[in-house]
């Protein structure tokens, strides 16, 4: 079982790489937050769909980050 509460994509990308390895996992805690921090998974209600150019992890949003870290 992989499981998260509330967690940006950053948070849980470890564990869907892993996700093919467990019998139930409930990844879906970025899809709550108003403004995921990054790109690159996307959510639905079925499924959890991965970009290509996620290797090495989903891509940070510039715009967030400037808004919330460099303060």
């Amino acid at each position: 079982m992989l499981g998260c509460m509330v967690s940006s994509s950053v948070g849980i990308a470890q564990s869907l790489y892993m996700s093919s390895k467990a019998d139930y996992f409930d990844l879906d805690g970025p899809a709550i937050l108003e403004n995921d921090i990054a790109t690159g998974i996307r959510y639905t209600n079925e499924s959890i769909e991965v970009d290509r150019e996620i290797i090495g992890g989903p891509k940070i949003k510039r715009e967030l980050f400037e808004k919330y870290i460099t303060k």
